[in-house]
Formats: structure tokens, C-alpha cells, sequence
């Protein structure tokens, strides 16, 4: 196989992975926009009121709530900005200990 048959069959496998991850997110979302729409018609008819398939409410400045399935969770703002900064600090503590092995490695070999 030469090199011009490689770079071909390489941009084919390219673009077919880009058309079915496109395919993908277009069913999904085609899917998701279904729920929602069946949801208000049928919300609509039988005069409904209550939780919806998809629903976010924000409660206060800190708390919201997101129904899903006709369940509801409430989340914490402040928990979860704890936690985000909590995963950077290990994320950075880890990237560091990366870059001292590779350092003592590279030093081990040369």
C-alpha cells in the first residue's frame, strides 16, 4: 500500500467518524425534542399541572432544582463549586507527580 492510498483511507475513516458522531448527537437531540414536545401536548389535553419530563427551577441564589421523570432534585450550588475546586487541586497535584516521574525518568535514562 503506498503512502497516497494510506492518506486516503485515512480521511476516509476520518469522515466517517464524523458523520456518524454527527448522526449521533442528531437522534439524540431529535429524541430529546420528541419527549419534550409529546410531554406539553399531552400536559396540554388532559390539563396537567405538576412536574414535566424536563423542568429547572432556581429556588434561590444558591439552590436549584431540576425535575426529571416527574422526580425532582435539589441541587447546591456552593457543593458543587467545593467540589469542582477540590478535583483542580488534585488534578494539578497529579499533573505535577506526572511531570516529576517523567522528569526522574528521562534523568534515569540519559
Amino acid at each position: 500500500m503506498s503512502r497516497v492510498e494510506r492518506k486516503e483511507a485515512l480521511k476516509t475513516n476520518k469522515s466517517k467518524w464524523g458523520k456518524k458522531s454527527f448522526c449521533i448527537v442528531l437522534i439524540l437531540s431529535l429524541m430529546v425534542v420528541g419527549i419534550i414536545q409529546v410531554d406539553n401536548s399531552f400536559r396540554s389535553m388532559m390539563l396537567v399541572e405538576g412536574p414535566r419530563v424536563f423542568q429547572y427551577e432556581r429556588l434561590n441564589q444558591d439552590i436549584h432544582q431540576v425535575y426529571f421523570c416527574g422526580e425532582s432534585f435539589q441541587v447546591d450550588e456552593k457543593k458543587i463549586r467545593e467540589t469542582v475546586g477540590y478535583l483542580k487541586k488534585e488534578v494539578e497535584v497529579f499533573i505535577e507527580t506526572l511531570k516529576e516521574q517523567k522528569n526522574q525518568f528521562i534523568k534515569n535514562e540519559g
